[in-house]
């Protein structure tokens, strides 16, 4: 079974990608070890010999393969590692993307990796409801309500009218 990455870890999804193919040959193959993972992860195969199961599929694998790693699926597990590959400001530029576009998963993905993200800057801080860093910043100047910022080139207060997080 697969370990659940640490931060300082480098993903490869092209590696998990093989490791699934690889699961699928042996399940395939009739391998008692891939069949254990797939009954132990995939809830399709947790009876043993179901006479309703059909054969595993790639989709089935990678899904075994993002369960050990913990997540609850493998376009989860994927979006993961995509967002290990950026650096702050574009984790903080995805996030708002997402948080005003209604992929609030991607948005909380974002913050579970980088909890920093709420406190980056006024118009991360509005997304997510940061009220004591807006208040500040508005103490400090007064104007920064009506600076266009972040990806979408918005003030503060659409970020936060526009978040998904505060419906």
């Amino acid at each position: 079974m697969a370990d659940t990455p640490s931060s300082n870890t480098r993903l490869s999804l092209e590696y998990d990608r093989k490791q699934a193919k690889q699961l699928l040959k042996a399940l395939k193959a009739g391998k008692a070890e891939a069949t254990t993972r797939l009954h132990r992860h995939h809830p399709r195969f947790e009876r043993a010999n179901d006479p309703d199961s059909q054969p595993a599929r790639l989709s089935d694998a990678q899904l075994v393969i993002a369960r050990e790693y913990g997540f609850p699926s493998w376009p989860r597990w994927k979006q993961h590692v995509e967002m290990q590959s950026l650096d702050h400001r574009e984790r903080c530029d995805a996030f708002l993307h997402a948080v005003c576009s209604n992929d609030v998963a991607k948005a909380r993905t974002l913050l579970e990796l980088e909890p920093s993200i709420a406190d980056a800057d006024i118009y991360c801080a509005a997304a997510v409801g940061n009220v004591e860093l807006v208040r500040n910043a508005l103490a400090h100047n007064p104007d920064v309500v009506a600076i266009k910022g972040g990806p979408l080139s918005r003030e503060p207060i659409l970020y936060a009218c526009h978040s998904r997080l505060l419906a």
